[in-house]
């Protein structure tokens, strides 16, 4: 078996913050035990998250994961807390207090590169919800490409403004992105209010993309979800998955329709895509010429 293929846990911050990389199933698992601040973001952890972005967004080769992340082919990043009852916290509350201006524009700093970098990246980012996110964390879950809630307990509470603070590291622009509420008004109203949404409510608003808190055994069932996600992600040719996932949301509205009629044009009269047709139609004829055969 190849040395590169092999399961790998990459301390981040000792066993505080892991990367787990899983090449055979093309999956990244991030994993968060912050069990004494309930996964609070400190400066420490915001630092090595902004790190962590940037040697995924530009393999930066000094970050101990780049050798790991060039030697494979990745698909998907999952966020999982093992926290119970928790996903992510914010910030944490009692390092922040202590921040002058400077450390606390880093800290901001950091936290809006790791989000920028869950917007942005190829890799699908997913947020497994088994309890709450609160305030950035809740943040941090809106601004990953999926998320999927294995627990009943499920919820986003937005609760910046109980603390005197907007939101900081994206939240606004994520709520935009997905649709939620058709006004500006209505949006801050939400952060204004401290809104919680539960698992039903986040699925009422189109913001959960799976849920498993009946199943038996939900993160199997969650497992199974993933396998068969990446099964049909993998099907796409990687520069239209590229297109479509990393060129096309940073175009201003106006330039939509014209990217949409080029790149149609451009993968419709493809090789890939006539030999794609071309196996179709083979094999519907062989599974007519079974059906007719007595």
């Amino acid at each position: 078996m190849n040395a590169a293929s092999v399961d790998k846990i990459l301390p981040l911050l000792g066993e505080r913050l892991q990367l787990e990389f899983k090449p055979s199933l093309r999956k990244i698992i991030l994993h968060f035990h912050e069990f004494k601040t309930r996964n609070a973001m400190s400066a420490d952890t915001a630092l090595e998250l902004a790190a962590l972005s940037d040697a995924f967004s530009t393999h930066n080769s000094a970050h101990p994961a780049s050798a790991l992340l060039q030697s494979q082919q990745y698909s998907v990043l999952v966020l999982k807390s093992h926290v119970p009852g928790v996903f992510l916290s914010g910030g944490d509350l009692k390092a922040i207090s202590t921040f002058d201006t400077q450390q606390g524009e880093i800290f901001i700093q950091h936290m809006r590169a790791f989000t920028h970098f869950l917007r942005t990246s190829s890799l699908v980012s997913i947020a497994l919800l088994d309890g709450l996110a609160a305030g950035g964390g809740s943040e941090v879950a809106l601004a990953c490409d999926l998320r999927v809630a294995t627990s009943s307990a499920a919820q986003l509470d937005l609760a910046q403004t109980r603390w005197g603070v907007p939101a900081g590291w994206g939240m606004m622009t994520d709520l935009r992105r997905h649709g939620v509420y058709s006004s500006e008004r209505r949006r801050a109203m939400a952060l204004i209010a401290q809104e919680r949404w539960n698992i039903d409510r986040l699925e009422q608003l189109g913001l959960l993309d799976a849920r498993f808190d009946h199943a038996p055994q939900p993160e199997r069932a969650f497992e199974r979800w993933l396998e068969d996600f990446l099964a049909r992600l993998g099907q796409c040719p990687v520069p239209l998955r590229e297109a479509l996932m990393l060129e096309r949301p940073l175009l201003p509205d106006a330039e939509l329709e014209e990217f949409d009629k080029k790149l149609f044009s451009q993968f419709w009269l493809s090789e890939v895509h006539r030999s794609r047709v071309a196996d179709f139609i083979q094999a519907r004829e062989l599974s007519k010429k079974d059906v007719d055969t007595p």
